[in-house]
């Protein structure tokens, strides 16, 4: 299995989030962690929907690709680890291009991850820390 398989995949997500194929996509995320899947790395796979999240032409495909980003950390929490480098400043950036109501999802977003971090999953409190001092750098989030 390779990228472009993911790609196919993740393009169906353009217009609309369609739960299967972001359970199917986050399904595939768990095998390639756990090894089960040859000629890719869950770090590959996570850099991959990253920088899908900022080629990406759409505000929808945007929010929905963030979206795939929480279901696959819900699904394997190790993952959050594998985002931390990038997602914040991946986040940061989709917010600042959102307003109105994508905007208050990704705030919803960010409230999740924050439950998250005070229940202890690996990798979350670091994760939410960096995007929220992102965010209040760029003036995006008061104190």
């Amino acid at each position: 299995m390779n990228v472009s398989v993911f790609e196919t995949a993740v393009e169906k997500l353009r217009d609309t989030p369609h739960q299967e194929v972001i359970l199917s996509l986050t399904t595939n995320a768990r095998e390639i962690y756990l090894g089960n899947v040859e000629r890719i790395s869950a770090k590959d796979y996570a850099d991959f929907i990253l920088s899908k999240i900022l080629r990406a032409e759409g505000n929808s495909f945007k929010l929905n690709l963030l979206y795939l980003c929480d279901s696959i950390m819900k699904d394997t929490a190790e993952y959050s680890i594998l985002f931390l480098q990038k997602l914040p400043g991946v986040f940061v950036y989709v917010w600042s291009e959102f307003t109105g109501y994508r905007r208050d999802l990704c705030f919803k977003l960010l409230q999740i991850w924050e439950q998250r971090a005070e229940l202890g999953w690996p990798g979350m409190d670091q994760l939410v820390h960096q995007i929220k001092e992102k965010l209040y750098q760029k003036g995006e989030l008061a104190h």
